[in-house]
């Protein structure tokens, strides 16, 4: 599990850098979610899980989603 949570950590810092998510990091994030399909139902990524899920349906970040 430390590995996969310091993936994604790594992940969303290169995101918010300018706050933008391409084509490429979404493809990330998905292939994320395929290699940790089994954490998802798991507290803490449960929860992530929902706020990414928030946070990708309109492919922005915005200052609060931060």
């Amino acid at each position: 599990m430390p590995q996969a949570a310091q993936t994604l950590q790594g992940m969303i810092h290169g995101i918010t850098i300018d706050g933008e998510l391409n084509p490429e990091e979404v493809a990330e994030l998905m292939n994320w979610g395929r290699e940790y399909a089994d954490l998802l139902g798991k507290a803490p990524f449960s929860e992530l899980k929902e706020k990414l899920d928030e946070i990708l349906a309109d492919g922005r970040i915005d200052p609060e989603e931060q």
